[in-house]
């Protein structure tokens, strides 16, 4: 009797951990397809290029170590979140969907 409580309760613990674990893998989807929207929405040109190459890069280098720490993978959200701000921002009254629209001088 005993031996079935103590497996029980693993199995709770570890059903906990699993949706908590589920729970930022849905926030961190959710970051990368507001990220890709925003890039995709204002096209930026050779300065978004830049940025998602540098996430890129990072992210192929980190994954050739055999245990990258957190810490390096911090440097990629900052532009994570500037790319998902693109994906609630609005654009001017009147402006076209391209960056090119500017009025003449």
């Amino acid at each position: 009797m005993r031996l079935v409580v103590k497996i029980q309760n693993c199995i709770l613990d570890g059903l906990e951990e699993s949706v908590f674990a589920l729970f930022w893998a849905a926030i961190n989807l959710f970051y990368l397809l507001a990220a890709l929207v925003g890039w995709m929405r204002w096209r930026l040109g050779i300065a978004g290029m830049a940025l998602v190459g540098f996430v890129l890069l990072r992210s192929a280098f980190l994954g050739t170590l055999e245990n990258p720490e957190p810490r390096y993978v911090l440097e990629c959200f900052p532009v994570l979140l500037v790319l998902a701000g693109g994906a609630f921002a609005r654009k001017p009254f009147g402006q076209r969907e391209t960056p090119a629209s500017f009025p003449p001088a």
